[in-house]
């Protein structure tokens, strides 16, 4: 399973220097993504992934577009900072 990731990434280091592009190598991560009730019967190993020799770190939530969503597919932490910049913002009208 995790040679589909490898096989991505390589055409992605492709594509990138096919267009002299430069990818941002310490903002990409990996996060897999899991459903909680799958009977999960694959090796649960952690492979490590490589973008022009460096090693992508795991993280369990990805930020894109500026929604940020979990490996659960979950959405509470996008939620949770909405509303606490929301609430930031509203006590700084509120002091004035």
């Amino acid at each position: 399973m995790h040679n589909d990731l490898d096989v991505a990434t390589k055409r992605l280091i492709s594509w990138a220097d096919t267009w002299q592009l430069e990818l941002a190598t310490d903002k990409c991560t990996v996060c897999r993504i899991e459903n909680p009730h799958w009977q999960i019967s694959w090796d649960r190993s952690t492979p490590e992934y490589k973008i022009n020799d460096c090693i992508l770190k795991y993280t369990n939530y990805v930020r894109d577009l500026g929604v940020i969503v979990d490996c659960n597919l979950k959405f509470e932490q996008h939620i949770s900072t909405v509303v606490h910049k929301a609430h930031t913002r509203a006590n700084l009208i509120l002091m004035f």
